[in-house]
């Protein structure tokens, strides 16, 4: 592979990833939630550490192959463009490794986020019997939630 057909590529990759972020940007979810709805972190936390697993994984196998191609034509002068382009994988899968690792680190913190507790105070209303009724009254109440 030579420098332009390299070049072209990462062109073709820069082109689709911005088109494919402005059809996700776009596309309409039928199941939104509430910014600060822990449902709404936790399934942001999954999709993020997918992507981050899927990045890690193919930036270390792009990485290897171009270290392999890099290897390979390191011995003679007339491949130039070949190591060249080896470089450029190196540099690509190190780059969507780098990326994977953050996206993941991100994921936990949002997974975090999305574990919460919350105590509330309030009052609870009782029904008791008495004579011939049911009579309610309101009791103090304390409520522990705890979302996982």
């Amino acid at each position: 592979m030579n420098t332009k057909t390299i070049s072209r590529l990462l062109l073709l990759l820069c082109f689709s990833s911005g088109f494919a972020l402005n059809s996700s940007a776009q596309k309409k979810d039928s199941t939104r939630y509430q910014p600060m709805d822990s449902l709404y972190y936790a399934q942001k936390a999954t999709k993020l550490n997918t992507t981050g697993w899927i990045l890690t994984g193919a930036g270390l196998a792009v990485g290897i192959g171009g270290a392999l191609v890099a290897h390979n034509h390191a011995d003679g002068l007339d491949g130039l463009g070949d190591e060249l382009s080896g470089a450029g994988l190196i540099a690509i899968g190190a780059t969507a490794f780098i990326s994977g690792v953050v996206l993941i680190f991100k994921s936990s913190e949002l997974r975090n986020k999305a574990m919460t507790a919350s105590v509330s105070m309030g009052q609870t209303q009782v029904q008791r019997l008495q004579v011939a009724s049911v009579r309610s009254y309101y009791v103090p109440s304390l409520t522990l939630h705890i979302q996982f």
